[in-house]
């Protein structure tokens, strides 16, 4: 996954009739694809995985990809471009107030009469008035739409009044894979498989196929607006379009239950370090955050939720 570009996909629910739309037309292909599925071995079980998720990147990459961002460099003294200083209250008949009553400043400054002091003073009155109106209409207007927005958003509006510290960091990408790479090596090596006392033992309530009503389960705890994996996948995918994905989800989710080969890329995880405290410039004083695949997290939720069933009766 290293050598592959880095792709982000972020939900937009403006998009999301058209790319059910698209979920449509392409039915086929996802269908094709779990249909030649080969659970014979890891690498077939790896290869049908990586079919299906391919189909469906891009199927939604169309709505939901990003473009990586560039910044614009901006030419200084340019005499095409003027810098927008109104505040954001202003309109039309306000500029227009503003400009006369400049005018009729620069009127009174160049002769200073008692008429011109007198339009002087009575545009200035006009011009405050209108602006009080104005910014008291749209304060009122914000106050109430950052109501709205705690109320509906909560993570958005902390994050208006939350505290961003401008940390200058110089440490670079290869810098973290060293100081990572050296903590896994520094752990206890947890490859070896436990020794099986009895591995004729089966429960039913653990190996029963997995069921639609038990996906629905699980899809219905997924949290929105959450970051994907390596694979690309968003939970709002499966909350969206779970009506259309279940069925395939079933498909996929029992071949690898049935099979007892859990797909690699679902291994996989992009590692976010996240700064802690202290120095910025030390790889140690960041968290490691891994984001994995959301059709995995989805798949072990619903064999951790009947293992704890099974323990709780058992």
């Amino acid at each position: 996954m290293a050598s592959e570009e880095s792709q982000f996909f972020k939900w937009n629910k403006e998009f999301r009739d058209l790319c059910y739309n698209a979920l449509l037309v392409n039915a086929d292909d996802l269908s094709l694809t779990i249909a030649n599925m080969d659970i014979a071995s890891q690498d077939g079980m790896d290869l049908c995985i990586n079919n299906f998720t391919q189909c469906l990147t891009n199927v939604t990459a169309p709505f939901f990809k990003q473009m990586p961002k560039v910044k614009a460099k901006l030419k200084r003294n340019s005499q095409n471009q003027r810098v927008n200083t109104d505040k954001p209250w202003f309109d039309q008949k306000c500029k227009e107030l503003y400009a006369n009553y400049c005018k009729k400043l620069h009127t009174f400054n160049g002769k200073k009469t008692f008429n011109s002091h007198i339009d002087l003073n009575s545009a200035k009155k006009a011009y405050k008035k209108y602006e009080c109106k104005l910014k008291r209409s749209y304060k009122r207007q914000e106050g109430y739409m950052l109501c709205k927005l705690k109320k509906d958003n909560p993570r958005k509006f902390y994050s208006l009044f939350r505290k961003k510290n401008q940390r200058k960091c110089d440490l670079n990408i290869t810098d973290f894979f060293e100081y990572f790479k050296e903590l896994v090596s520094s752990a206890p090596n947890s490859n070896k498989r436990p020794e099986v006392i009895n591995n004729e033992c089966v429960f039913d309530e653990l190996d029963a196929d997995i069921t639609a009503d038990e996906i629905i389960k699980a899809i219905y705890e997924l949290k929105m607006d959450k970051s994907h994996g390596p694979d690309c996948l968003l939970n709002e995918f499966f909350i969206e379009y779970k009506d259309f994905i279940i069925p395939h989800l079933c498909t996929i989710f029992n071949a690898v239950l049935n099979s007892g080969y859990f797909p690699s890329s679902w291994s996989d995880a992009i590692l976010v370090p996240i700064f802690k405290s202290g120095d910025a410039n030390d790889a140690a004083n960041y968290r490691g955050i891994s984001l994995v695949s959301n059709l995995g997290k989805l798949f072990t939720t619903i064999l951790n939720k009947r293992l704890l069933i099974f323990l709780y009766y058992h």
